[in-house]
């Protein structure tokens, strides 16, 4: 943004660019005009204990773990003992999710060796990035596809597939009714659209974004 001489444009991402949104978001609101999230709403970009997010539930129990086995003192131990367990029943809720999901898509073909996308490492170093983003005080259009288009799922019983799809429809709605809380914040649901949402709704995609970016006041007057 410096180097183009942007001043508060309006920032869109897709996926787990909805981390890098909220991180500029949350750090930097008075440079953005608006953030927009096409599918990329989940616990990366916005932390809900309602339904959680495995990978910064485990870095907050790890996090717990070290304060009880510090030693503090037995004052201290009670809240550290009294954090752990709330860590715990989270995550727990979290690890049961993400089995049952693995379950149902089981058995699953692996990928053969080197066929690994490309941009893999890239994605991988920024989930191991993720943090808790629980206020972004900035406009914010946010779509999301849900439940998602079934079309992409591996092969599986219709019960199977009818359960994953609840499960992941109750996750998305979930992340959707996180956004609705913020200040400034509009939540579009594509009901059985796909992850790329912006390819298989892409009219309505088109003009949410264009109404929403008529709103909005570059020079933040």
């Amino acid at each position: 943004m410096d180097v183009l001489g942007l001043k508060r444009p309006a920032l869109i991402g897709h996926s787990i660019a909805g981390e890098e949104l909220s991180s500029i978001g949350s750090r930097y609101p008075d440079r953005v005009a608006g953030l927009i999230y096409l599918d990329a709403g989940y616990g990366y970009a916005l932390y809900s204990p309602d339904p959680g997010d495995t990978r910064l539930d485990a870095q907050e129990l790890q996090r717990a773990l070290n304060t009880f086995l510090s030693g503090a003192a037995a004052a201290d131990q009670k809240t550290a003992v009294e954090q752990l367990m709330a860590v715990l029943l989270q995550l727990r809720r979290d690890l049961e999710t993400d089995k049952r999901q693995i379950d149902l898509m089981s058995p699953r073909f692996p990928l053969q060796s080197g066929s690994e996308p490309p941009f893999a490492a890239a994605a991988s170093a920024t989930i191991k990035g993720e943090q808790k983003y629980t206020n972004i005080d900035v406009p914010i259009l946010a779509i999301f596809a849900s439940p998602h288009d079934p079309a992409h799922l591996p092969p599986m019983a219709a019960a199977k597939k009818a359960e994953f799809i609840a499960l992941d429809q109750t996750k998305t709605a979930a992340q959707a009714r996180a956004f609705e809380k913020l200040k400034h914040a509009r939540v579009v649901i594509h009901p059985n659209a796909d992850h790329y949402v912006f390819f298989s709704n892409e009219r309505g995609v088109e003009k949410e974004v264009t109404d929403f970016l008529n709103t909005l006041k570059p020079d933040g007057k």
